[in-house]
Parts: structure tokens; C-alpha cells; sequence
């Protein structure tokens, strides 16, 4: 789980360089279903002034996978 984080955060900064500043937010929720705290993962970006979601996702691979995918663009 860690290196996903640090691979988020690697791919963050290269959206960076290239001019794009995406926002990674988390939010934690208890889960009735699993029974535990579940974390959902929102990625934004500032839009004409105004923050717009442009992904979320309860997987962090899956918001890995969105940002390596809009790099490659």
C-alpha cells in the first residue's frame, strides 16, 4: 500500500511538470458492509477558478492507474 502512495505522488509531481495540477484528496468512511473504515480517494483539478472532480475511486490502484493513464495522454 505504501508504494502505491509514493507511485500517486511520483505521478502527481510528473502531472505537475507538465503544467497539470491535480489535487489528490482522501476521505475515510466506516463501512457497514466490510465492517471497517474505508478510505475513497478524489482527484480534482482547478477548472476556470473552480475545483472539478475529475475521478474517485475507493481503490488506490485504480486512482494509479486513472493519473498514469492521463499522463500518457
Amino acid at each position: 500500500m505504501a508504494n502505491l502512495r509514493a507511485l500517486l505522488r511520483k505521478l502527481q509531481t510528473a502531472h505537475t511538470a507538465k503544467g497539470r495540477r491535480i489535487l489528490v484528496n482522501q476521505f475515510q468512511n466506516y463501512s457497514e458492509r466490510a465492517g471497517r473504515m474505508v478510505t475513497k480517494y478524489v482527484l480534482s483539478e482547478k477548472r476556470n477558478g473552480k475545483l472539478v472532480k475529475i475521478f474517485e475511486t475507493w481503490q488506490i490502484h485504480e486512482a494509479v492507474q486513472f493519473l498514469a493513464d492521463e499522463l500518457n495522454k
